[in-house]
């Protein structure tokens, strides 16, 4: 079974890092040119046309980024050229040149564009404010799921004990379970983000989200109630399944509604940062406030806190107003037929177009990463000689967020750092940003396995997950800009499905060795480094490594050469 792929001419495979700062300089200043000089509509700020068109929904991306596959209307565009349509003979002057390599590859240089990038970011939120309340809600929706993962952990725990031999491979069922309704549900969240109003959608969502912590608060009880822990255990899955499955539903609407709240690639790329570092930080900090709470105030007080946030996510998403629905108004005989032919027309879009296989990079990534969440238990539990006084007087739920919220600042600070050399406008420069991603990926789960100090898996586990977020995000930019906006959603629900399906297959396999084979934490992180290497020789579907990822370009380009289908099993 393969995936066709059809893809323009032209192909460059590497480029070094001075290239990617100088094509990122070259298209800022051109970018900054045309602005200033107002001869382009299509270059006009992204709030104004936000403003403009919130009553109707009908924002549109004012460039290329969109494509229809069934038009064939991007055979000249180069797949890892930029699509910018300047003569590249305007940006051939030696001493601009010169200058622009020197602002990129020196550490001043550097240090101004991320400047400029983040007042930037911060202009972006100043003056659009559809998208400032969108991100608003998304960071109250997402804390008080962070909340109850913390408690819901801590409350496992507590009902399984410690002596538990099953405990681990309880946990990993928990964060199975809590992954598995992404695979199954998110085909139907990516149609209905595609049929409806996205807003309506998230808003409906997250009431009927606010409801799913009454079955947690129930799980508390049963802790007490002298029934066998099992009925407890039990109550808390049916309830992560019940989160979840709204969770499944909601992703694919968020994601396809950040296209539709700005103009451009570039507000583009600046709004999907933005959510990547907002959903980082949350990781950070509710994750340290969730473990810190459970420790003082209990599972029962964090339960109820995440369907209070809930309800202001809801109430925030309401207040952004608009209509924001794209599909055209089909009528079909039934809901089923609906739902299949969108989820038939969604995969043949993806299997005709030359991007296609973009949508396996986060899943060679999450198996790899994704025993991270049982890993982090084992590792909170563990007691280490740490020279650190008060990294001793820890207990359990403050280490586990710790670590998490560790987690949740290298996906911050990877994103920001790569972000001054990269450019949505070069996707060249995006996948190597990937390849640098995997690399940062496999030297964190080497120095877990290594270095039992638990400030050196904090350290380590910063490298991972900034490795992680870099690879997250820019390959999440490239399917922004080559996807249809009507097309978005389910493209959007297949990618987090395949990450999602590979994270849960990793963090039950995560809990089987340390159960049945009695593996420590640390031996389990060394394993990931036999994971690795093996994605590296499976073939274009699964491969995490540089050299892997370079062979699904080189493969791309012989079909850019040839003009002709291939799939990627040939």
């Amino acid at each position: 079974m393969g995936i066709t792929m059809e893809t323009p001419e032209g192909l460059p495979l590497t480029t070094t890092l001075a290239e990617m700062g100088k094509a990122n300089t070259n298209l800022r200043s051109d970018s900054f040119t045309s602005t200033s000089s107002g001869s382009s509509d299509e270059e006009a700020p992204a709030h104004k046309n936000a403003a403009q068109h919130a009553d109707d929904g009908s924002l549109e991306r004012s460039d290329s980024g969109s494509f229809d596959n069934s038009s064939n209307g991007n055979e000249d565009l180069p797949f890892f050229d930029s699509v910018d349509s300047k003569d590249d003979d305007s940006r051939d002057n030696g001493d601009e040149e010169e200058k622009d390599m020197l602002a990129t590859t020196t550490l001043s240089g550097y240090l101004r564009l991320l400047m400029e990038d983040v007042v930037s970011y911060i202009m972006l939120l100043i003056t659009n404010k559809p998208f400032r309340l969108f991100l608003v809600s998304y960071v109250f929706g997402h804390m008080g799921e962070w909340f109850t993962y913390i408690a819901s952990i801590s409350l496992m725990e507590r009902m399984l004990g410690d002596d538990s031999e099953n405990s681990r491979t309880s946990l990993g069922i928990l964060v199975a379970i809590r992954l598995l309704p992404t695979v199954v549900l998110s085909p139907f969240g990516g149609v209905l983000a595609d049929s409806y109003d996205r807003r309506k959608a998230m808003i409906i969502l997250d009431l009927v989200g606010a409801f799913t912590p009454i079955f947690f608060i129930l799980a508390t009880f049963l802790e007490h109630s002298g029934l066998h822990p099992y009925y407890g255990v039990a109550m808390i899955y049916f309830a992560t399944v019940s989160q979840e499955c709204v969770c499944a539903l909601y992703e694919p609407c968020r994601a396809s509604m950040v296209p539709l709240l700005v103009t451009g690639d570039a507000d583009l790329k600046k709004a999907t940062t933005l959510t990547g570092v907002a959903w980082s930080a949350v990781a950070a900090f509710g994750s340290a406030l969730g473990g810190f709470a459970t420790s003082l105030f209990g599972a029962r007080t964090c339960f109820c806190l995440d369907g209070v946030c809930y309800l202001l996510s809801a109430v925030l998403m309401w207040s952004v107003g608009g209509n924001w629905k794209v599909a055209p108004d089909v009528k079909y005989e039934s809901v089923w037929l609906q739902i299949k032919g969108m989820t038939v027309d969604g995969g043949k879009y993806l299997s005709t177009s030359f991007f296609g296989g973009l949508v396996f990079f986060k899943a060679t990534c999450a198996l790899v990463t994704g025993a991270t969440n049982v890993l982090n238990v084992s590792l909170s539990e563990r007691d280490t000689d740490d020279s650190i006084w008060f990294i001793s007087e820890m207990d359990t739920e403050q280490k586990l967020g710790i670590l998490f919220s560790i987690t949740g600042i290298g996906c911050i600070l990877g994103p920001l750092v790569s972000d001054p050399l990269t450019n949505i406008e070069q996707p060249k420069a995006l996948q190597l940003a990937c390849v640098f991603g995997f690399v940062a990926v496999t030297l964190g789960c080497l120095g877990v396995g290594l270095f039992s100090p638990f400030w050196a898996v904090c350290v380590f586990s910063a490298v991972r997950s900034a490795g992680m977020g870099i690879l997250w995000l820019d390959s999440q930019f490239l399917l922004q800009k080559f996807t249809a906006k009507e097309m978005l959603g389910r493209v959007a629900a297949v990618d987090d499905a395949l990450a999602t399906l590979s994270e849960a297959l990793s963090s039950l396999l995560c809990g089987f060795l340390q159960d049945e084979f009695h593996l420590s934490a640390m031996a389990v992180s060394k394993c990931r480094l036999l994971w690795v290497l093996g994605l590296q020789y499976c073939g274009p579907y699964t491969t995490s490594p540089a050299e892997g990822q370079l062979r699904v370009t080189k493969m791309v380009a012989r079909c850019h050469q040839r003009r002709a289908p291939m799939t990627l099993l040939d």
